[in-house]
């Protein structure tokens, strides 16, 4: 399985896709679904652009599916593991060093109250 990898500020992103037989390429149909996004298969028709935006940090699969010129649908499906990294502030490292950060400070404001008294 092919492997992509986009930054979340990827905002807008559109795959390309196309079906070999030439004998009439508009009688092709096409479907695609985005596993983690999408809940049912897109049913394109002669449309072979899938366009996505604002896509969560996390972990896609793009599968593609075709028709022939007899209206067949093909066996063989194209799937693309995508993968969207996250921007820090999502990540749990981040997460883990803000609540440390609140700890320290709220240990240093009771030990300074301490003191006062």
């Amino acid at each position: 399985m092919k492997e992509l990898t986009l930054s979340w500020r990827d905002y807008v992103v559109s795959f390309d896709f196309a079906a070999l037989d030439f004998t009439d390429p508009k009688k092709l149909k096409y479907q695609w679904k985005l596993e983690g996004f999408d809940g049912d298969w897109i049913h394109g028709g002669p449309r072979r652009i899938a366009t996505y935006s604002n896509l969560g940090g996390g972990d896609y699969v793009l599968k593609v599916k075709a028709t022939n010129v007899d209206g067949i649908w093909s066996e063989e499906r194209l799937n693309l593991k995508i993968t969207v990294i996250p921007p820090f502030y999502q990540r749990i490292w981040f997460w883990g060093l803000l609540v440390l950060s609140a700890g320290v400070c709220v240990g240093l404001l009771y030990r300074n109250r301490i003191r006062q008294l």
